[in-house]
């Protein structure tokens, strides 16, 4: 199984997946250290503007990350990219995140909200010291370690000061833990994580959520309007009921102004809490008391029937707000400033509401804007740009995108017009089809394209029947090659119905088997040429053998056979005009014998041909010339034989006469 790699890391598991990345659990081959590496997915960059978008929000973290070094906070090893995916290498954290240890019914003890107050607060100096701003804090972000230390994650949407790359209108965070600011999508500033902070504390510390709701809406109105809901804190953490929700209501306080205004500030505050001092700040106290009077000053209305006519306004007004209906809000306020009640909430509602559901539309606009580009609807696209220009939306940045999309779109036309000009001459009409639908999917004009193509069709309507005749005969001179054995032949009406462009049905694999046999029977036929031209040259059969030779040559065997064979055939030849000649001068002395002139002159002549050079050939040209042959060849050796055959009896004779006689 291949191993899975994202740079030179080595994936070991995954260890979570959201909507825009991924994490893994990894270890760095060169160190041996095991690290978490954070991607995001490809699949979100569908366009050259979100990819862009992402990749500074990517790279922004890496920029925030890498300036913060605490151990309180997440360190970043090392940063790349992996197939247009970049990715983050971040030290990997053991233990669990708060919300897992929430879940997990766990005790919380009195040391351990100690050292989350104290551990977080300085983690978050650390970062607003650098003008970083988290703007997620929640128990997801939270890590504690298997050391009982806190590890703060994913600075992934903070905003740095002086860097403004969030989209208009786009909401960062999460509900529950949002500001107020953060909600009206005011100035955040690191007041705005210490609200986060405190909501946190207050989840950790009860298991309760200051402000709970039943839906994003809900939440929201809430964290705006509406005091927050504080629990009592656990008993195990042994803490003044009082005295907590002093220091929780000051944290949690509606404006940036009345809350504690740095983190150390804020663990200060709990670290007397903890201590047991009751009432140490008195801005809490103060708070309390207001906050209390007010509240019960609003709680006693009078009964009357002006009173109940409000409240049905009011109750109408949250209704027309649940369902986003913009003018029976407006109408709903009107009528409440003609009782004279009130309407700063509902003001605010409403301005939030404006603001939302301006968003809203400027989102809509844009997200058709993005489909009508995706989908080459530049006119459309067009529309949804001046909607938002109306809207006071700035849209130089869409307005490029779209001119640079126009220009490329003409020239996505332009080069496949041209494309299909060369198939139109080409004559090949399923690729100017194809060129056709490439130009519909461009939203371009295909009329002419379409006539041009129909013009073509039906001049190759008869061209297609031309072709189904040469196709059929092919087929045809095909199978008949088959029959006769002759590969060739076939071969080349395979290749015609190649050029042809006929659809091949068993064609090839019929000639492969074809060309097999054929070879096969000619391997055969060679051993069998090659036996009979050795029996030949065994038997001396010179004419056999040279006949097997020559057609073993013709058939282009291979050298390695034909070489001994070709010696074998040589010695032969050389054997059977040695044993001719002897044969023919035999001949031709017996015709001298008899004077059989013709006889004579037949054995010369072939003589002649074959070359004989013998003594016995010189001594029989002389005798038929009439001069003297003078001794024949052969006759002296035969004397002399004979004598040295009596030479060697009388020698026996004489050495075993005393053993014979």
């Amino acid at each position: 199984m291949e191993e899975k790699r994202i740079g030179r890391y080595l994936v070991k598991k995954t260890l979570g997946t959201g909507a825009m990345g991924s994490v893994f659990l990894a270890e760095d081959p060169l160190i041996g250290r095991t690290v978490a590496i954070k991607t995001i997915h490809t699949r979100i960059l569908a366009n050259r503007a979100d990819r862009e978008a992402y990749y500074a929000r990517f790279l922004r973290e890496a920029q925030i990350v890498g300036r913060l070094r605490h151990p309180g906070i997440v360190t970043i090893h090392d940063m790349g990219q992996e197939d247009d995916t970049p990715f983050l290498v971040l030290e990997h954290v053991r233990g669990r995140d708060l919300a897992d240890f929430l879940t997990s019914g766990r005790p919380i003890t009195r040391s351990l909200a100690q050292e989350l107050v104290a551990q977080m607060a300085s983690a978050l100096t650390a970062a607003h010291a650098e003008g970083i701003v988290h703007r997620d804090l929640k128990p997801q972000n939270v890590m504690l370690t298997e050391k009982g230390k806190i590890k703060v994650l994913d600075f992934g949407i903070a905003r740095l000061r002086g860097m403004e790359i969030t989209a208009a209108g786009e909401f960062l965070g999460t509900p529950t833990y949002s500001s107020p600011e953060q909600i009206m999508d005011g100035d955040v500033d690191h007041r705005s994580d210490l609200f986060s902070f405190a909501v946190l504390i207050h989840r950790f510390f009860t298991g309760q959520d200051p402000f709970a709701g039943e839906n994003v809406r809900a939440i929201f109105l809430k964290i705006l309007h509406e005091r927050p809901k504080l629990a009592d804190p656990y008993a195990t953490l042994e803490l003044s009921q009082a005295d907590f929700q002093a220091v929780m209501l000051k944290a949690l306080s509606k404006k940036p102004a009345d809350r504690f205004q740095t983190a150390q500030e804020m663990a200060d505050s709990f670290a007397r809490l903890f201590s047991g001092v009751p009432r140490v700040d008195p801005d809490a106290e103060t708070y309390v008391i207001e906050y209390e009077t007010n509240v019960s000053r609003a709680s006693k209305p009078k009964e009357d029937a002006q009173t109940r006519h409000i409240k049905t306004l009011r109750t109408r007004f949250h209704q027309a707000l649940d369902n986003q209906n913009l003018m029976a809000c407006r109408n709903l306020i009107k009528n409440l400033e003609r009782r004279g009640a009130s309407v700063a909430a509902e003001g605010i509602a409403l301005k939030g509401l404006k603001t939302k559901s301006r968003k809203q539309t400027i989102s809509g606009h844009r997200v058709s804007f993005e489909a009508a580009l995706a989908s080459n609807r530049l006119e459309e696209a067009q529309t949804c740009l001046s909607k938002l220009e109306g809207l006071g939306e700035g849209v130089d940045d869409l307005s490029k995108t779209l001119q640079l999309r126009k220009q490329e779109w003409e020239q996505r036309v332009y080069a496949t017009k041209r494309r299909l000009d060369r198939t139109l001459k080409a004559n090949d009409l399923g690729k100017a089809r194809a060129r056709i639908r490439e130009l519909k999917k461009l939203g371009a004009d295909t009329r002419d394209a379409q006539s041009a193509v129909s013009d073509l069709q039906n001049g190759k309507l008869a061209v297609a029947r031309d072709t189904l005749k040469e196709i059929t005969a092919a087929r045809e001179g095909f199978a008949h090659a088959l029959e006769r054995s002759n590969p060739a032949e076939a071969e080349t009406r395979l290749e015609e119905l190649k050029r042809l462009g006929a659809p091949l049905r068993d064609e090839e694999e019929r000639l492969a088997l074809a060309k097999r046999e054929l070879s096969q029977a000619r391997r055969r036929n060679a051993r069998a040429l090659e036996r009979a031209c050795r029996r030949a040259a065994r038997n001396g059969n010179l004419e056999e053998a040279e006949h097997s030779y020559t057609l073993l040559v013709n058939a282009e065997e291979e050298e390695a056979v034909l070489e001994p064979l070709r010696v074998l055939v040589e010695k032969t030849r050389v054997k059977w005009r040695k044993k001719r000649i002897k044969q023919l001068e035999k001949e031709f002395a017996q015709a001298l014998d008899v004077a059989d002139g013709d006889a004579a002159r037949a054995a010369q002549q072939e003589l002649a041909m074959l070359e004989a050079d013998s003594d016995t050939y010189s001594w029989l040209l002389r005798k038929a010339a009439g001069r003297d042959p003078g001794p024949k060849p052969g006759s002296s050796r035969r004397v002399l034989v004979l004598v040295m055959g009596i030479l060697l009896v009388a020698t026996f004779l004489w050495f075993f006469q005393d053993k014979v006689f």
